[in-house]
């Protein structure tokens, strides 16, 4: 059976605490190339998710791209000196350019997902939930390379394109 490196897989899983949205697809390549593209919440686990993309697929290049959601705001809080940091760095960069009218706003800050810091116990439901995404991605995005591969094989055994 033909298995085309192309493919695309999706998964989304919610629970009281988190919303995750993973989108994994997959092009042609020589070898095994991962390439993610998560919050720092979640990049902790890119090495996990690497190695079980790659026990599952071989060879291609490998695009993974998560968001997350937080449904319950209360169970978290603000890493103050990231904040802290991420205002002296504003400033910085204003006094080196004068020409900078942009100010680091609330808004700003806020959609920066590295601010907040999550429980310990929370890790795990995490975790768990990621990783619940990441199987369904996987297999949906083999199924989408075997369905592909097969297209490709009719196209060979019925060359009618070719003459």
């Amino acid at each position: 059976m033909i298995k085309s490196m192309t493919g695309y897989g999706e998964s989304k899983n919610q629970n009281d605490y988190a919303h995750i949205h993973v989108e994994m697809s997959s092009l042609n390549s020589r070898f095994f190339e991962f390439h993610a593209r998560t919050c720092r919440v979640l990049s902790i686990y890119d090495n996990e998710i690497k190695n079980k993309i790659k026990s599952n697929c071989i060879r291609g290049r490998f695009q993974l791209k998560t968001r997350i959601e937080f449904q319950n705001r209360e169970e978290m809080s603000i890493d103050e000196n990231k904040v802290k940091n991420y205002i002296d760095i504003a400033s910085q960069i204003q006094k080196l350019n004068n020409n900078v009218s942009d100010k680091l706003s609330i808004d700003k800050l806020i959609s920066m997902s590295d601010i907040y810091k999550i429980e310990d116990k929370n890790h795990t439901v995490i975790k768990s939930l990621y990783f619940e995404c990441i199987d369904r991605a996987v297999l949906e995005l083999n199924n989408s390379r075997i369905n592909e591969g097969k297209n490709i094989g009719n196209g060979w055994s019925n060359p009618a394109h070719l003459r």
